[in-house]
């Protein structure tokens, strides 16, 4: 891949570049190849790049003025939806391919099934369902279900994640709740699922989407907004969908993975 981002005509299925300064990162969230004789993966691709543009749009660099003014940072908890995930497995993509559209195919969580209130309520396996019983329900499900019940918040990863990245970079330093600091920061998750990259494959990995803000008082210091695709070339923790119904830790593991990458583009974006 050149340094310049590939767009996919959903028609005709033809690559045009585009040069956009405002996403840097493109080429790491296109590494994984896009067949382009599969019509439901051109969909899916072009819903890919839009998803990239969008993030590009509305980012604000930290100037350099600010770097003798701004020298301590609080980070809120971060806003996330966790019954709202995104997922495009083999089904919903061969579903766009006969013509459902690609917005069946990333339809939410909330309303893609229904888990039984005994599975809700239960506290891990012993409580609730059995592994036989996650192997058979619907991936969206059972992926909802082990975050609960094994306490996964994709929410706390991520700020974790930042954190540490954030410390271990030097520019700031990282003050507590109740401490004064220069400048506070405010990371939202607005999209988390988990995807292919083309239908005939039987791995789906973790995707993510956060909108990093610095404020003082009501003044916007910095923005960023970051997605992570299936596609990304540091995305390496596709695994098959039996694994994420049966595997409580791996969700946590892929979740995990992917905070942390979306966490390195957000703290290198802040320090440039």
């Amino acid at each position: 891949m050149s340094s310049r981002l590939r767009a996919l005509d959903a028609n005709s299925g033809t690559l045009t570049c585009t040069t956009p300064s405002e996403f840097p990162h493109a080429d790491d969230n296109l590494r994984k190849s896009v067949p382009s004789c599969e019509s439901f993966m051109k969909k899916f691709a072009v819903l890919m790049f839009a998803v990239l543009f969008l993030a590009g749009c509305a980012n604000q660099k930290f100037k350099p003025e600010y770097r003798t003014q701004i020298h301590t940072v609080k980070i809120l908890p971060v806003s996330w939806k966790p019954r709202e995930m995104s997922y495009m497995g083999r089904e919903q993509a061969w579903g766009a391919a006969i013509g459902a559209g690609v917005g069946t195919g990333v339809g939410l969580a909330a309303g893609a099934g229904k888990i039984g209130t005994a599975a809700l309520g239960g506290a891990g396996f012993a409580a609730g369902l059995k592994a036989g019983d996650l192997a058979s329900m619907s991936t969206v499900d059972a992926i909802l279900y082990n975050m609960e019940t094994a306490n996964i918040n994709l929410g706390d990863l991520v700020k974790k994640s930042f954190e540490e990245k954030l410390a271990a970079s030097g520019r700031f330093k990282i003050v507590g709740d109740n401490e004064p600091a220069d400048a506070q920061i405010e990371l939202t998750v607005f999209n988390w699922g988990f995807a292919l990259t083309q239908g005939f494959s039987s791995v789906v990995y973790p995707t993510i989407a956060v909108n990093g803000v610095m404020k003082r008082g009501d003044e916007l210091i910095w923005q960023r907004n970051e997605p992570i695709t299936a596609f990304n070339g540091a995305n390496t923790y596709g695994y098959e969908p039996l694994r994420y119904r049966t595997e409580p830790e791996l969700v946590r593991t892929a979740l995990t993975g992917v905070a942390q990458i979306v966490g390195d583009y957000l703290v290198k974006d802040l320090n440039e």
